[in-house]
């Protein structure tokens, strides 16, 4: 398949997909069903857009399948260029202001070198989370540099380009609900 200026071969069918959501909805299920902050209120997701907005979507459906109680609030970063990371992190939409004391859960498409998800953990921490945990669709530990845990993997890849299921090259390709792979 040609996105853009690329050519991508098939990764991951829908289906094995949800089989992933699933699994990693109720790995977090297990540890978050009964957790309140002080005030009693429900852990906090936080999906990063754009790229996390459809994996978030389908795991909050199979969180409230499991019977579980959350809020979502989106929070915007920018560190892309093309089909490279740029080091640098741009917050686009921010946390919100009420955020003290909440157990949060940061939840991305992809991890890889971890320097977007460091840079929102360093902000919460400052802003007086209760707890911080880190939740992903796929992760590329070959090129991950953070010192921090991510709690909840839903699949190690190899360093590899990929595309649908909200991840994008150069904003497209994002509503392919397959994953596709880059074909070199």
């Amino acid at each position: 398949m040609q996105v853009l200026d690329k050519e991508f071969r098939p990764y991951l069918k829908a289906e094995d997909i949800q089989t992933i959501v699933k699994d990693t909805a109720a790995r977090m299920y297990a540890d978050l069903k009964d957790v309140r902050d002080p005030m009693g209120q429900y852990p906090l997701l936080l999906p990063i857009l754009n790229g996390a907005f459809v994996f978030a979507a389908d795991l909050c459906r199979e969180l409230g399948n499991l019977g579980m109680e959350a809020e979502v609030c989106f929070v915007k970063n920018s560190s892309y260029s093309g089909t490279h990371s740029t080091g640098t992190v741009m917050q686009l939409i921010g946390f919100p202001d009420s955020i003290k004391d909440r157990d949060v859960v940061i939840v991305e498409d992809i991890i890889e070198t971890g320097i977007s998800v460091a840079h929102n953990i360093e902000q919460l921490q400052q802003m007086g989370v209760r707890s911080i945990r880190v939740c992903c669709l796929f992760h590329k530990p070959e090129l991950f540099k953070g010192d921090y845990k991510i709690d909840y993997i839903g699949r190690n890849i190899d360093n590899d380009f990929i595309v649908g299921y909200g991840l994008d090259y150069s904003e497209h390709g994002r509503m392919l609900k397959d994953v596709w792979i880059l074909d070199k």
